[in-house]
């Protein structure tokens, strides 16, 4: 935290700081700050609901996530429905971090590069006889997650899931959703989540 702190005083009055979701809870509803830079390292949704409940709150703040390229790739979804309206790599050069404030602040929005390229894989035209379609690209890349998982995610119902992936497992003449994942892989799909660059 220290680190952000530095960098982050050349653009932003750095009014508070928590160590944790119920601390930071505390803060933004004392404080009610125009910035907040959410530290989302863990594998749980505690980060995406006090997004939601906070730009519920406050609709106008504007919420970066400063995360891994683990939970960005696993929350994206959720976290851009939650309110959020940027993506920093914890990895990211200090400049980096500095130009996602400053496309928050000019009221756009920000994703780092390597992560819009992950979360928005299109169908792939190597991918001979397929012709999967968006949703079912968007199941397909993520079919290392449980149902459930995908399902929150993608803002779909468990149902909806479980009929892209038997459509899939057709099209793609596999009998399994492991099967069906590693012939992602080699027609150059990237599963999601992805765990390098934290």
């Amino acid at each position: 935290r220290s680190w952000l702190k530095e960098v982050l005083l050349s653009l932003l009055n750095v009014v508070g700081e928590a160590a944790d979701g119920s601390a930071a809870a505390e803060l933004i509803r004392r404080l009610s700050p125009d910035f907040l830079i959410l530290d989302f390292d863990h594998d749980e949704l505690d980060g995406v609901e006090l997004c939601r409940r906070t730009s519920a709150q406050f609709p106008n703040l504007n919420i970066l996530v400063f995360t891994s390229a683990y939970c960005a790739t696993k929350y994206h979804n959720q976290l851009c429905r939650a309110g959020v309206r940027g993506f920093c790599l914890q990895s990211s050069e200090a400049s980096v971090l500095l130009e996602a404030v400053s496309q928050l602040l000019n009221g756009a929005r920000y994703c780092d590069p390597a992560i819009e390229q992950l979360v928005k894989q299109a169908p792939s035209t190597h991918m001979p006889n397929s012709e999967l379609t968006e949703a079912e690209v968007a199941v397909l890349i993520r079919l290392d997650s449980r149902n459930k998982e995908i399902a929150e995610e993608l803002d779909m119902r468990v149902r909806t899931v479980e009929k892209h992936i038997e459509v899939i497992l057709a099209k793609l003449r596999v009998p399994t959703r492991i099967a069906a994942a590693a012939k992602a892989v080699e027609f150059g799909y990237v599963l999601l989540p992805v765990n390098y660059g934290s």
